[in-house]
């Protein structure tokens, strides 16, 4: 999933991105994930609808975020716990 949502790294070339990715450690790999989620770097999930009768707009969430592409919801717990303990 890094792979994806990194574009570069700097001192390493393109083609070795997706082996520094994968030899870092779990801590920091969760760390770069937890960056990412933290600045929302994800899609809107809201879209407006058109009543095609009335035309009266309403604007609706798509039961889709970014924990749909994570495995296990305790990965997600654990990281929305953690981050919220740093708030004041």
């Amino acid at each position: 999933m890094l792979a994806y949502r990194v574009l570069d790294i700097d001192g390493v070339e393109p083609k070795a991105k997706r082996q520094f990715l994968e030899e870092l450690s779990m801590r920091d790999a969760d760390f770069l994930v937890d960056e990412f989620d933290r600045v929302n770097c994800g899609v809107d999930t809201t879209i407006e609808i058109e009543c095609p009768e009335c035309f009266s707009t309403q604007e609706v969430d798509l039961p889709f975020d970014r924990a749909f592409f994570l495995p296990g919801r305790d990965r997600t717990a654990r990281r929305k716990a953690r981050s919220s303990s740093f708030l004041p």
